[in-house]
């Protein structure tokens, strides 16, 4: 009963990580959208587009973006990973305390 309401918990946590990162993933790439219009008005303006701050600055928030969507996917393999591990130890009965209970839930977390 302990390991199942753990088991609940953890999963609660993680499917709440991946909801945050989805959402943080969504808001940062709709302000990349809204300064890379920005800067290419501005850019149409200025033939120094390469020395312009603010192409600089959305060169940086671009790279910032894809480690953000990298994490997000990341995110999204350790949530099924976490959902597989507690089909799994469903599966196993919620008898995590024995041996092959153990072995099965480190090979769910290996995939």
């Amino acid at each position: 009963m302990i390991e199942t309401l753990t088991n609940r918990h953890s999963y609660q946590t993680a499917e709440r990580c991946s909801a945050r990162l989805t959402t943080m993933s969504h808001d940062l790439t709709s302000m990349i959208d809204e300064i890379n219009l920005a800067s290419t008005n501005l850019s149409k303006s200025s033939k120094t587009a390469e020395s312009d701050p603010l192409s600089q600055i959305v060169r940086v928030l671009n790279a910032h973006l894809g480690q953000l969507q990298q994490i997000d996917v990341g995110a999204e393999q350790l949530r099924q990973k976490v959902e597989s591990a507690q089909k799994e130890v469903r599966g196993f009965g919620g008898r995590v305390g024995d041996e092959g209970g153990v072995e099965g839930f480190m090979r769910s977390l290996r995939r």
